[in-house]
């Protein structure tokens, strides 16, 4: 697993696979990870992602950890880099919003026991809209009544705002959109990403 390959794609879901894929992750793909994935610029946030990480995937039994000048090694199999890679970026989440108080390091063992995790999917129709509202910057930013303004008049047909606002909710949980809600208490406004430009982001529901 090489830093280039962490690289490959901005897609939350696609990094973490391509950095699990061969069941080998160095110190330094990690990091390349992290960063990728825009969590947190904060290093303290980093080390507890690495921490979390290592003692997920000491949990394996066919786990291999080597440590090497400046660094460590990790060889498993891919779907337990996987799960670790996933439950360790939950468990800082849910450490950042200060999760009860639960230490860092039991995160991810109890995480499974009181988390579902439903990766939120958008359908063909659902990913049309997005990719006609995201042609140009001008059409990706606004408010629900704004941007169902700027659908095609077709599409504008088909689609009525009660279900189109139903549309930006689904965007924004799967980390396609981001809100800004005025202190005004004014309308919310939305600003939509492209389908290969999607947040890392967990919704607590």
């Amino acid at each position: 697993m090489t830093d280039a390959d962490t690289d490959a794609s901005a897609d939350p879901d696609a990094l973490v696979a391509t950095t699990a894929a061969s069941g080998e992750v160095s110190d330094d793909a990690l990091r390349v990870l992290w960063s990728a994935i825009g969590v947190s610029d904060a290093e303290l946030d980093y080390v507890a992602f690495e921490d979390a990480f290592l003692a997920q995937v000491q949990e394996g039994e066919t786990t291999s950890l080597a440590f090497r000048p400046g660094g460590w090694v990790v060889k498993a199999s891919s779907t337990l880099v996987k799960t670790a890679l996933t439950t360790a970026l939950l468990a800082v989440g849910l450490v950042s919003i200060g999760a009860a108080g639960i230490p860092l390091l039991v995160l991810p063992a109890v995480l499974p026991l009181i988390v579902d995790v439903d990766r939120v999917q958008l359908s063909a129709g659902e990913h049309h809209l997005l990719a006609t509202l995201t042609l140009t910057d001008e059409a990706r930013h606004g408010t629900a009544e704004v941007l169902h303004g700027r659908l095609p008049e077709a599409l504008r047909e088909q689609v009525n705002e009660m279900a189109f606002r139903g549309f930006l909710e689904k965007c924004q949980r799967a980390g396609l959109a981001d809100t800004t809600r005025p202190a005004d208490g004014g309308p919310t406004t939305f600003a939509l990403h492209a389908a290969d430009q999607s947040r890392f982001r967990v919704t607590f529901i």
